[in-house]
């Protein structure tokens, strides 16, 4: 059972861990799959939504139980919604065949797996935030 009130290490490490992931994601959006502007770039301009929403959504488990949690995780799932509309408008302008181009790359070559890994990273970080939201709605009710 979670306080009210969760003490300053908690938070300070629920923070610490969701910069670092986004960090690392945006990493690789940015040298991997953007190429220098010529592979896919979409990823990268959606990617720094999640320096706002994994914190947020981080912040709606430590305060889960309460109003202040179920407020944490309907931001965050908005903030997660928002990203994925904004990598599929992208990715339509931008061209559909750049998001499918790391396929071309097997995942036993080192690019393939570094790209694999951008696209679960992408999934995982979408997953703890819709179930966040979930658990939330559960707990209090909509």
């Amino acid at each position: 059972m979670a306080s009210s009130n969760p003490n300053i290490y908690l938070k300070l490490g629920f923070f610490v861990i969701s910069i670092v992931y986004s960090f690392f994601l945006i990493g690789l959006a940015l040298v991997f799959l953007a190429g220098a502007g010529h592979g896919w770039v979409s990823t990268v301009y959606a990617s720094t939504l999640i320096i706002i929403s994994l914190p947020i959504a981080s912040f709606s488990w430590i305060y889960r139980r309460t109003d202040k949690g179920k407020k944490y995780s309907k931001i965050a799932i908005i903030i997660a919604l928002v990203a994925d509309i904004l990598l599929l408008s992208l990715t339509y302008f931008e061209g559909f065949d750049r998001a499918f181009f790391p396929f071309q790359y097997g995942l036993n070559e080192e690019i393939g797996l570094v790209i694999f890994s951008w696209y679960l990273l992408w999934c995982i970080w979408q997953f703890i935030t819709f179930t966040l939201f979930g658990l939330n709605l559960k707990q209090r009710g909509v």
